[in-house]
């Protein structure tokens, strides 16, 4: 990571891990963490009543995209990759954006890679942008498990209701909205982006 120049050198400040802090920022802000995750996830078509009755949440839905290697992390400054990943799972599940209530974005925190995200959803988004978040900032990126870690969160958020804020950000809390659709996106070297909507049960 520090090879690639992606790696923070602000160790000291109260978040060194600072996603979509875009604003005048002169260096990378991202740092490892470390973590797992554990979810059950069944086909709705061979889950019993009950089980069905005590879901947390549903798949809506699942998208994919890649594209062409062009530097070290390979995004475009676009973001072509996770424009088109969010498109196919909105299309996967026959939602429209203005159903997602939050967006778990990728960000962790370089000023490329967090700049491409915000260029894509801004794309996919254009009339309705929903609040936008990332929880790199506490834990770190953690490569593999992230994606399942937001996934974890986005849980968490159905449970609570409470839309969460970047802290170090000036960011106000939206209108009061329930949260029942929330897009998480995660991205891996090599132009890969995947995206997944997942649709509060209870």
């Amino acid at each position: 990571m520090n090879a690639l120049r992606i790696y923070t050198h602000e160790s000291e400040s109260e978040y060194p891990c600072r996603p979509f802090d875009l604003s005048g920022k002169a260096q990378n802000r991202m740092v490892l963490g470390e973590g797992a995750a554990l979810l059950l996830m069944k086909s709705a078509a061979a889950c019993t009543s009950e089980e069905l009755a005590t879901a947390q949440a549903l798949v809506r839905g699942i998208g994919f995209a890649t594209e062409t290697l062009s530097s070290p992390t390979s995004i475009s400054g676009e973001g072509q990759c996770f424009q088109l990943s969010m498109k196919r799972a909105l299309e996967f599940g026959g939602i429209q954006a203005s159903d997602i209530d939050l967006i778990i974005a990728h960000a962790p925190g370089t000023i490329q890679g967090d700049q491409a995200e915000k260029n894509a959803i801004s794309q996919i988004f254009d009339t309705y942008m929903p609040p936008v978040y990332s929880n790199k900032y506490m834990i770190g990126h953690t490569l593999g498990a992230s994606g399942a870690l937001s996934l974890v969160q986005a849980l968490e958020i159905f449970r609570s209701q409470i839309y969460p804020l970047l802290p170090y950000m000036d960011q106000k809390a939206p209108e009061a909205r329930p949260i029942n659709r929330i897009m998480v996106n995660a991205a891996g070297f090599g132009g890969n982006a995947c995206t997944i909507i997942i649709e509060r049960m209870m």
